[in-house]
């Protein structure tokens, strides 16, 4: 059996790794803020034919796959299971795709109820989450 006092030890501990979370990802979790991936929508047409000169460059070109694919997928999956279906196919991409089974669209993620919570900062408060759960599992 624990003793009280250890609990107060782990509790304090909880509250101090939550307390550095929420200050690392204050900026995501209580703002506005587009998070970096979404300045290379900017680049991609049609939206680049709408400025009279070219915008600055990305921060990292390398992230358009956030912007295009994971983010739309994990919003099909949420408007889905928000109405009380599964998400067994995803008809916007051309002839259609299966979206249940797509790993990035994390259908079956243990996190899948902070998107249906969080909506379109679903990934930062998992963020939030996966560190909690990862320092909790340092403490143990």
């Amino acid at each position: 059996m624990v003793s009280r006092s250890k609990k107060k030890v782990w509790a304090l501990a909880f509250l101090l790794c939550l307390a550095g979370d929420l200050f690392f990802l204050r900026n995501t979790l209580f703002t506005d803020d587009v998070r970096a991936p979404g300045a290379d929508i900017v680049h991609a047409r049609p939206f680049s034919v709408e400025f009279d000169e070219r915008p600055a460059a990305a921060a990292n070109p390398g992230l358009t796959d956030w912007s295009f694919s994971i983010h739309s997928w994990q919003k099909l999956v949420r408007e889905s299971l928000s109405q009380g279906h599964l998400p067994l196919w995803n008809d916007r991409a051309g002839c259609g795709q299966p979206l249940i089974g797509n790993l990035q669209a994390e259908t079956f993620s243990p996190y899948q109820p902070l998107n249906l919570v969080a909506g379109n900062q679903y990934v930062d408060w998992k963020q939030l989450a996966q560190l909690l759960v990862a320092q909790l599992g340092a403490l143990f």
